[in-house]
């Protein structure tokens, strides 16, 4: 999700907070 360009979006990083924890070790 684009949650990691506009943190603002809290509403998707829930919704997408197992994809989120995979892009953050491999993006991050």
């Amino acid at each position: 999700s684009i949650w990691l360009l506009n943190s603002s979006n809290d509403a998707d990083v829930t919704v997408e907070h197992g994809n989120v924890s995979m892009v953050m070790v491999g993006g991050t």
